[in-house]
C-alpha cells in the first residue's frame, strides 16, 4: 500500500515535470512578462497543491521546493538568462557603442526607448530596432 502511494506520488510528479512545464516554458521568453503571466503563476500553485494533496489555502514555498519545480517567475528569469548566455554574440556591450576604456564597458548595452512595450520585450536586449 505504501509503494502504492509512492509510486503515484512519482507519477504525479512525473507528468506534471514532463508534461505542465514543456507547455510552460514554451516562448516563457516572450510571454513571461506579460499580464496573464500572474494568472499562470495561480494555475502552477493550484496544479501543485493537488499533486501534494495539501488544502486550496496551504502555502507553496515549500511544495516547489520539495518536488524541484522552479516557480514560473523564476523559470521565466532563468530562460532569459540561458537565451542570453547561448546568444551572447548577438547582443551589444558598451565597448561596441563608445571606444571609452571604462569599468563597464563588459556590461551590455540596454538603448534608450520611450515606448513601454518595446521596454518590456526580449528584443530591447538584443540591439536590434524594432
Amino acid at each position: 500500500m505504501l509503494l502504492d502511494r509512492e509510486l503515484n506520488s512519482h507519477f504525479k510528479s512525473g507528468y506534471f515535470m514532463y508534461g505542465l512545464l514543456c507547455v510552460l516554458q514554451y516562448g516563457i521568453i516572450f510571454w513571461g512578462n506579460s499580464t496573464h503571466a500572474h494568472q499562470v503563476f495561480k494555475l502552477q500553485k493550484r496544479v501543485i497543491r493537488v499533486m501534494s494533496g495539501v488544502g486550496p489555502r496551504s502555502s507553496c514555498r515549500s511544495l516547489f521546493r520539495k518536488l524541484n519545480i522552479l516557480p514560473i517567475a523564476c523559470q521565466y528569469v532563468l530562460s532569459l538568462m540561458l537565451f542570453i548566455v547561448d546568444n551572447q554574440k548577438d547582443f551589444l556591450t558598451n565597448a561596441h557603442v563608445h571606444g571609452l576604456d571604462t569599468r563597464n564597458k563588459n556590461h551590455l548595452y540596454l538603448s534608450i526607448v520611450s515606448l513601454s512595450c518595446v521596454q518590456k520585450g526580449i528584443f530591447i536586449l538584443w540591439g536590434q530596432n524594432l
